[in-house]
């Protein structure tokens, strides 16, 4: 977690509470906290993207894949392979979508006037 977190420059970790209460002395209101990702649901992506990161740029795993896969398979093999790739990840998505509390959320907050 602590990787992932240096990683993306994670510096919002904040609960509900503390983006109210830093949004408020910033002059917001909070219209609205809608949680969309549980815990479970965002280790699933952080695993799934940690991986894919390996690398450097045009040098990354996700990428490397990509070159040979071209190379390998022809057009219609690889949009099979797209097409079944993504039902897999929607169908893991929803998994783990509603299980446990929300661990990242959209705030809405507007400015007084």
């Amino acid at each position: 977690m602590q990787l992932r977190r240096r990683q993306l420059a994670h510096v919002n970790l904040l609960s509900e509470g503390g983006w109210t209460e830093l949004l408020n002395t910033c002059g917001f209101s909070v219209d609205t906290i809608e949680p969309y990702m549980s815990a479970q649901g965002c280790r699933f992506w952080d695993a799934l993207d940690v991986t894919a990161c390996i690398g450097c740029g045009r040098y990354r795993l996700s990428a490397a894949l990509h070159r040979i896969a071209r190379v390998v398979l022809p057009a219609r093999a690889r949009n099979k392979l797209a097409a079944n790739l993504s039902k897999w990840l929607c169908s893991k998505v929803r998994k783990h979508q509603s299980t446990g509390p929300g661990t990242a959320a959209l705030v809405v907050a507007s400015k007084g006037k």
